[in-house]
């Protein structure tokens, strides 16, 4: 994605007129109008992440302002599955985010609730989450 809109901008500024009227507009602002669009989602996909350690859970996205929930404080993790995209959803502290099940590195957060957090705060995705730390140890 970050190729394409390279590409798209590159051809922006490459077929650019030089002496513009409204008509000749058009192309360069729909490039530069997807150009736009491709960047907000290589902005989400590595600007995104989450932390795991032993005090709690922290999550940071570009749009958005660091979230983090102590383990102490967890209230609920359910486990939300659709077609599309599957997620952790954590709540406690007062906040709430949810976690996509296609991010690395969630077998760490799995054995931290595992460990951290009590059984009937994680019920609604216990299976979920055994999976996960199961398929971890086996690998």
């Amino acid at each position: 994605m970050m190729a394409i809109g390279f590409v798209l901008i590159l051809f922006s500024y490459l077929y650019s007129p030089r002496n513009p009227s409204v008509p000749d507009l058009i192309p360069y602002s729909i490039l530069i109008g997807l150009s736009l669009v491709f960047s907000t989602f290589i902005l989400k996909l590595f600007f995104s992440y989450f932390i795991v350690n032993d005090q709690g859970i922290e999550r940071k996205a570009f749009w958005a302002r660091r979230k983090f929930i102590p383990w102490s404080e967890v209230d609920s993790i359910i486990y939300v599955w659709g077609r599309r995209r599957s997620e952790y959803q954590v709540r406690g502290a007062g906040k709430m985010f949810a976690l996509s099940t296609g991010l690395v590195g969630l077998s760490s957060f799995g054995r931290m609730v595992v460990a951290k957090v009590p059984p009937d705060r994680w019920t609604k995705s216990k299976r979920e989450i055994l999976n996960m730390v199961e398929r971890e140890e086996n690998n």
